[in-house]
């Protein structure tokens, strides 16, 4: 009775086992099948404002690659297309880069952020627009903030638009200000 009961210990432990190898391989397996999503930029994912003109927000949610040429207010578009039969999280972020001239203060500088119809993505709705110092910091990725999270759906696409801009409540210095951020997105 003894020895049966120490078969039938054996017997759930190596079955125990042989589950959490299996389940351990499998995720191993899944992981390396994952294919990074296709980041296609329209535009260049730099940009790049000086204190030229400030802009009011009626004004700035307007800008376009035109006006984003004259330092004048910033815009990207890209679309994000996921090759993975399964969803994906994503984050687009922005990291700030080293400027050539006194930095513009992170409280002046605006953000929207819409689709390729210009709706509004989700905390960008009812024409919400945010500074780039409400944007919350990234810890595994020093000078970068958050612009917005996401799911895409399985072999899914997702075209964005990111304008940005100096806000008219800033006052014109007589010196040279600017401000300078990539924008980046990583599959989580």
């Amino acid at each position: 009775m003894k020895k049966q009961f120490f078969i039938s210990l054996f017997l759930v432990f190596f079955f125990f086992l042989l589950f959490f190898a299996f389940c351990f391989f499998y995720n191993r397996m899944s992981e390396k099948s994952k294919k990074e999503p296709i980041v296609k930029f329209a535009t260049s994912k730099n940009i790049l404002i000086t204190n030229k003109l400030p802009l009011s927000d009626t004004l700035g949610k307007k800008i376009n690659s035109a006006s984003a040429d004259e330092n004048i207010g910033g815009y990207v578009s890209f679309i994000i297309t996921n090759r993975n039969n399964f969803s994906i999280n994503y984050d687009i972020y922005l990291t700030k880069k080293d400027t050539q001239h006194s930095r513009i203060k992170d409280n002046y500088i605006k953000f929207y952020l819409t689709d390729s119809k210009d709706i509004p993505y989700s905390g960008f709705e009812r024409n919400k627009i945010v500074s780039y110092n409400d944007l919350f910091s990234l810890f595994d990725k020093p000078k970068s903030k958050l612009l917005y999270k996401g799911v895409l759906p399985k072999k899914g696409s997702k075209y964005f638009k990111i304008r940005v801009w100096l806000s008219d409540s800033y006052i014109i210095e007589d010196y040279i200000e600017d401000f300078a951020v990539d924008v980046d997105v990583r599959m989580k």
